[in-house]
C-alpha cells in the first residue's frame, strides 16, 4: 500500500481481511494498492568485473526501488558478510584488513520490504594496504 501527501510518499506491507486491505499509518493522504514485483536495481558506481583498485578505497554502490523502500543491503567479499554504511540509497564498503591484496569477489543483495531481491557480483583486485 502507498501513502502519498504531497511530495512524500511511503509504502508499508498491507494485510488482507477479506475484501479488505490494511496497513497502519499515522498520516493522512491519498492511499493506493500496488502489486510489487519487481526487483530494487542496484547500480555499481565504482566497480565492474576485474576492475582494478590501487588509490580507490571505496566501493560504492547505489540501490533503488520503485515502489518501496530497501529493507535490506548484505555485501560479501569471498564469501564473507561485510559491513557497508547507508546514505541515503548510496552504500559504500570501506577496504579493511578481511580484504588483503589480491584478487576478490564481491556479492551484494538487496531486498525490498516486499521480498523482491537483487544480486551484483564480479571480481575485483585490491592493490593496496
Amino acid at each position: 500500500m502507498l501513502l502519498t501527501s504531497g511530495k512524500k510518499s511511503d509504502a508499508q506491507i498491507c494485510t488482507w481481511d477479506k475484501d479488505w486491505a490494511m496497513a497502519k499509518w499515522c498520516n493522512f493522504g491519498q492511499f493506493s494498492l500496488y502489486y510489487d514485483s519487481i526487483s530494487p536495481s542496484i547500480t555499481a558506481v565504482n566497480i565492474y568485473d576485474s576492475a582494478i583498485f590501487m588509490k580507490d578505497r571505496l566501493i560504492i554502490f547505489k540501490v533503488k526501488d520503485e515502489c518501496s523502500d530497501i529493507d535490506s543491503f548484505n555485501g560479501y567479499i569471498d564469501g564473507q558478510w561485510v559491513i557497508f554504511s547507508r546514505k541515503s540509497n548510496t552504500f559504500s564498503y570501506e577496504f579493511e584488513d578481511k580484504c588483503s591484496i589480491g584478487w576478490h569477489t564481491i556479492k551484494v543483495i538487496a531486498e525490498d520490504i516486499v521480498g523482491n531481491k537483487s544480486e551484483f557480483s564480479c571480481n575485483f583486485y585490491n592493490g593496496k594496504k
